[in-house]
Protein backbone atom coordinates (compact mmCIF):
# COMPACT_ATOMS: atom_id res chain seq x y z
CA UNK A 1 0.00 0.00 0.00
CA UNK A 2 1.54 3.70 -1.03
CA UNK A 3 1.12 6.95 0.34
CA UNK A 4 -1.50 7.83 -2.27
CA UNK A 5 -3.38 4.82 -1.51
CA UNK A 6 -3.50 5.14 2.61
CA UNK A 7 -4.62 8.80 1.93
CA UNK A 8 -7.06 7.72 -0.40
CA UNK A 9 -9.11 5.17 2.14
CA UNK A 10 -8.45 7.62 5.38
CA UNK A 11 -10.30 10.36 3.28
CA UNK A 12 -13.37 7.95 2.62
CA UNK A 13 -13.29 6.75 6.30
CA UNK A 14 -13.49 10.64 7.51
CA UNK A 15 -16.03 10.73 5.17
CA UNK A 16 -18.04 8.70 6.54
CA UNK A 17 -17.47 9.73 10.02
CA UNK A 18 -18.76 12.98 9.15
CA UNK A 19 -22.14 11.85 7.41
CA UNK A 20 -22.63 8.97 10.17
CA UNK A 21 -25.13 12.04 12.13
CA UNK A 22 -26.68 12.45 8.29
CA UNK A 23 -27.57 8.90 7.75
CA UNK A 24 -28.68 8.48 11.80
CA UNK A 25 -31.07 11.46 11.44
CA UNK A 26 -32.48 9.70 8.30
CA UNK A 27 -32.81 6.58 9.59
CA UNK A 28 -34.94 8.19 12.68
CA UNK A 29 -37.59 10.05 10.84
CA UNK A 30 -37.34 7.19 7.98
CA UNK A 31 -41.37 6.68 8.41
CA UNK A 32 -42.38 10.65 9.07
CA UNK A 33 -43.69 13.05 6.34
CA UNK A 34 -41.24 16.15 6.24
CA UNK A 35 -43.19 19.25 4.70
CA UNK A 36 -42.36 22.81 4.18
CA UNK A 37 -45.68 25.26 6.09
CA UNK A 38 -45.51 28.86 5.36
CA UNK A 39 -43.28 29.41 2.29
CA UNK A 40 -40.97 27.18 3.58
CA UNK A 41 -40.64 29.23 7.23
CA UNK A 42 -41.44 25.94 9.04
CA UNK A 43 -40.57 22.81 8.48
CA UNK A 44 -43.04 20.07 9.86
CA UNK A 45 -42.11 16.46 10.74
CA UNK A 46 -45.35 14.45 11.43
CA UNK A 47 -45.80 11.05 12.31
CA UNK A 48 -46.04 8.07 15.57
CA UNK A 49 -44.43 8.47 18.62
CA UNK A 50 -43.94 4.34 18.24
CA UNK A 51 -43.69 2.42 14.87
CA UNK A 52 -44.92 0.17 13.50
CA UNK A 53 -48.30 1.31 14.79
CA UNK A 54 -50.93 -1.82 16.09
CA UNK A 55 -54.11 -1.82 16.60
CA UNK A 56 -55.75 -1.27 20.40
CA UNK A 57 -51.46 -0.11 22.18
CA UNK A 58 -50.74 3.41 23.37
CA UNK A 59 -48.90 5.12 20.61
CA UNK A 60 -50.14 8.88 19.40
CA UNK A 61 -49.11 11.70 17.04
CA UNK A 62 -45.11 12.63 17.20
CA UNK A 63 -44.82 16.48 15.75
CA UNK A 64 -41.23 18.08 15.01
CA UNK A 65 -40.90 22.15 14.07
CA UNK A 66 -38.51 23.56 13.02
CA UNK A 67 -37.75 27.09 11.56
CA UNK A 68 -36.74 26.49 8.27
CA UNK A 69 -34.55 23.59 7.48
CA UNK A 70 -34.23 21.11 10.82
CA UNK A 71 -30.40 21.26 11.90
CA UNK A 72 -29.98 18.70 13.79
CA UNK A 73 -27.33 18.40 16.74
CA UNK A 74 -26.53 14.86 15.97
CA UNK A 75 -28.06 14.28 18.99
CA UNK A 76 -31.38 13.44 18.07
CA UNK A 77 -32.49 17.58 19.07
CA UNK A 78 -32.47 20.29 17.44
CA UNK A 79 -31.08 23.79 17.15
CA UNK A 80 -33.74 25.37 15.18
CA UNK A 81 -36.56 23.73 17.34
CA UNK A 82 -39.62 26.19 17.92
CA UNK A 83 -40.77 25.98 21.00
CA UNK A 84 -43.62 27.19 22.82
CA UNK A 85 -45.90 26.52 19.89
CA UNK A 86 -48.41 24.03 21.96
CA UNK A 87 -49.58 27.64 23.39
CA UNK A 88 -51.57 28.09 19.63
CA UNK A 89 -51.12 25.26 16.96
CA UNK A 90 -53.69 22.83 17.81
CA UNK A 91 -54.05 19.43 16.45
CA UNK A 92 -56.72 16.85 15.92
CA UNK A 93 -56.59 12.68 14.50
CA UNK A 94 -58.74 11.74 11.93
CA UNK A 95 -60.51 8.42 10.95
CA UNK A 96 -62.79 7.86 8.54
CA UNK A 97 -65.68 10.58 9.28
CA UNK A 98 -64.62 10.87 12.50
CA UNK A 99 -62.44 13.22 14.42
CA UNK A 100 -60.71 13.89 17.73
CA UNK A 101 -58.50 16.50 19.14
CA UNK A 102 -55.25 16.07 20.71
CA UNK A 103 -53.58 17.88 23.05
CA UNK A 104 -49.81 18.64 22.20
CA UNK A 105 -47.20 18.23 24.70
CA UNK A 106 -43.64 19.70 24.50
CA UNK A 107 -41.18 16.97 24.78
CA UNK A 108 -39.02 17.36 27.27
CA UNK A 109 -34.92 18.49 26.18
CA UNK A 110 -36.01 18.06 22.75
CA UNK A 111 -36.85 21.94 21.91
CA UNK A 112 -39.50 21.59 18.48
CA UNK A 113 -40.53 18.17 19.50
CA UNK A 114 -44.48 17.62 20.42
CA UNK A 115 -46.32 14.24 21.45
CA UNK A 116 -50.37 13.76 21.43
CA UNK A 117 -50.95 10.43 22.90
CA UNK A 118 -53.84 7.99 22.44
CA UNK A 119 -55.17 4.57 21.62
CA UNK A 120 -55.86 3.88 17.58
CA UNK A 121 -58.33 1.34 17.85
CA UNK A 122 -59.27 0.60 14.17
CA UNK A 123 -56.57 -0.47 11.21
CA UNK A 124 -55.99 1.46 8.63
CA UNK A 125 -54.93 4.83 7.84
CA UNK A 126 -55.22 8.15 9.88
CA UNK A 127 -54.60 12.00 9.22
CA UNK A 128 -53.63 14.13 11.45
CA UNK A 129 -54.43 17.87 11.13
CA UNK A 130 -53.48 21.12 12.55
CA UNK A 131 -54.72 24.52 12.52
CA UNK A 132 -54.38 27.52 14.51
CA UNK A 133 -51.20 29.94 14.00
CA UNK A 134 -47.37 29.63 14.94
CA UNK A 135 -46.65 33.48 16.04
CA UNK A 136 -48.17 35.49 13.40
CA UNK A 137 -48.60 32.92 10.72
CA UNK A 138 -51.36 30.54 10.29
CA UNK A 139 -51.66 27.08 9.57
CA UNK A 140 -53.73 24.66 8.34
CA UNK A 141 -52.11 21.56 6.87
CA UNK A 142 -53.73 17.73 7.15
CA UNK A 143 -50.93 15.01 7.08
CA UNK A 144 -52.36 11.16 5.65
CA UNK A 145 -50.96 7.65 6.87
CA UNK A 146 -49.53 6.32 3.62
CA UNK A 147 -46.70 3.88 2.12
CA UNK A 148 -45.10 7.45 1.28
CA UNK A 149 -45.04 8.99 4.55
CA UNK A 150 -45.90 7.17 7.97
CA UNK A 151 -47.19 3.84 8.97
CA UNK A 152 -51.03 2.91 8.68
CA UNK A 153 -52.58 0.84 12.21
CA UNK A 154 -51.81 -2.20 12.13
CA UNK A 155 -54.16 -5.01 13.27
CA UNK A 156 -52.82 -6.27 17.27
CA UNK A 157 -53.11 -9.92 15.40
CA UNK A 158 -49.46 -9.22 13.79
CA UNK A 159 -48.02 -9.50 17.08
CA UNK A 160 -49.99 -11.68 19.19
CA UNK A 161 -48.58 -15.10 19.58
CA UNK A 162 -49.67 -18.18 20.19
CA UNK A 163 -53.25 -17.37 19.99
CA UNK A 164 -54.62 -14.43 18.23
CA UNK A 165 -57.23 -13.06 19.49
CA UNK A 166 -57.40 -9.69 18.50
CA UNK A 167 -58.32 -6.21 19.89
CA UNK A 168 -61.32 -6.57 22.12
CA UNK A 169 -61.92 -2.72 23.34
CA UNK A 170 -63.25 -1.88 26.65
CA UNK A 171 -65.00 0.77 25.23
CA UNK A 172 -66.75 -0.96 22.69
CA UNK A 173 -68.01 -3.49 25.87
CA UNK A 174 -69.02 -0.79 27.65
CA UNK A 175 -71.41 1.46 25.07
CA UNK A 176 -72.93 -2.55 24.43
CA UNK A 177 -74.48 -1.90 27.86
CA UNK A 178 -77.84 0.08 28.10
CA UNK A 179 -77.46 3.19 29.90
CA UNK A 180 -80.09 2.97 31.56
CA UNK A 181 -77.92 0.32 34.21
CA UNK A 182 -75.58 3.39 34.26
CA UNK A 183 -75.97 5.15 37.61
CA UNK A 184 -74.40 8.42 38.38
CA UNK A 185 -71.80 6.78 40.94
CA UNK A 186 -70.73 4.28 38.15
CA UNK A 187 -70.29 7.09 35.42
CA UNK A 188 -68.46 9.44 38.12
CA UNK A 189 -65.93 6.64 38.85
CA UNK A 190 -65.55 5.61 35.36
CA UNK A 191 -64.51 9.56 34.61
CA UNK A 192 -62.10 8.97 37.37
CA UNK A 193 -60.79 5.93 35.99
CA UNK A 194 -60.38 7.19 32.65
CA UNK A 195 -58.19 10.29 34.01
CA UNK A 196 -56.33 8.15 35.64
CA UNK A 197 -55.43 6.31 32.59
CA UNK A 198 -54.61 9.56 30.99
CA UNK A 199 -51.80 10.50 33.60
CA UNK A 200 -50.69 7.32 33.71
CA UNK A 201 -50.11 7.19 29.92
CA UNK A 202 -48.65 10.62 30.14
CA UNK A 203 -45.90 9.26 32.76
CA UNK A 204 -45.33 6.57 30.11
CA UNK A 205 -44.76 8.80 27.51
CA UNK A 206 -42.44 10.75 29.03
CA UNK A 207 -40.43 7.67 29.90
CA UNK A 208 -40.52 5.99 26.82
CA UNK A 209 -39.30 9.15 25.22
CA UNK A 210 -36.32 9.73 27.50
CA UNK A 211 -35.29 6.18 27.25
CA UNK A 212 -35.53 6.23 23.38
CA UNK A 213 -33.69 9.56 23.07
CA UNK A 214 -30.79 7.73 25.77
CA UNK A 215 -30.61 4.95 23.43
CA UNK A 216 -30.39 6.69 20.07
CA UNK A 217 -27.44 8.38 21.96
CA UNK A 218 -26.04 5.89 22.99
CA UNK A 219 -26.14 4.16 19.65
CA UNK A 220 -24.96 6.99 17.44
CA UNK A 221 -22.01 7.79 19.99
CA UNK A 222 -21.30 3.89 20.00
CA UNK A 223 -20.89 4.15 16.17
CA UNK A 224 -18.44 7.45 16.17
CA UNK A 225 -16.09 5.18 18.68
CA UNK A 226 -15.94 2.21 16.12
CA UNK A 227 -15.92 5.10 12.93
CA UNK A 228 -12.85 6.52 15.07
CA UNK A 229 -10.88 3.64 16.39
CA UNK A 230 -10.69 1.81 12.43
CA UNK A 231 -9.94 5.16 11.34
CA UNK A 232 -6.63 4.81 13.40
CA UNK A 233 -6.20 1.05 13.07
CA UNK A 234 -5.87 1.65 9.07
CA UNK A 235 -3.67 4.75 9.53
CA UNK A 236 -1.15 2.47 11.94
CA UNK A 237 -1.40 -0.35 9.43
CA UNK A 238 -0.66 1.65 6.75
CA UNK A 239 1.67 3.39 8.57
CA UNK A 240 3.58 0.49 9.00
CA UNK A 241 3.49 -1.03 5.80
CA UNK A 242 4.80 1.98 4.24
CA UNK A 243 7.61 1.91 7.28
CA UNK A 244 8.17 -1.80 6.14
CA UNK A 245 8.32 -1.17 2.24
CA UNK A 246 10.97 1.77 2.95
CA UNK A 247 13.13 -0.54 4.99
CA UNK A 248 12.96 -3.56 2.22
CA UNK A 249 13.66 -0.96 -0.71
CA UNK A 250 17.00 0.40 1.04
CA UNK A 251 19.73 -1.04 -0.38
CA UNK A 252 22.99 -1.09 2.19
CA UNK A 253 25.86 0.78 1.75
CA UNK A 254 29.41 -0.97 0.37
CA UNK A 255 32.46 -0.04 2.32
CA UNK A 256 35.00 1.63 0.24
CA UNK A 257 37.93 -0.29 -1.27
CA UNK A 258 41.22 0.73 0.72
Amino acid sequence: MNKSNLVKISLLVLLLFLLLPILAETRIASAHEDREVSSGKYLFRVGWISEPTYQGIANGLELLICRGKCDSKGDGTYSNGETGAFDTLKAEVIYGSQSMPLTLLPVPRNPGKYDAIFIPTKIGDYAFHFFGSIGQDKIDEKFVSSPNTFDSVQPLTAIQFPDKPGFNSAVQVATSVPSTTITPVAASVASSDVQALKDQLLAQQKTAQDAKSAADNAALFGIVGLVAGVVGILIGVGAMIIGLRSRGSAKPTEPEKG
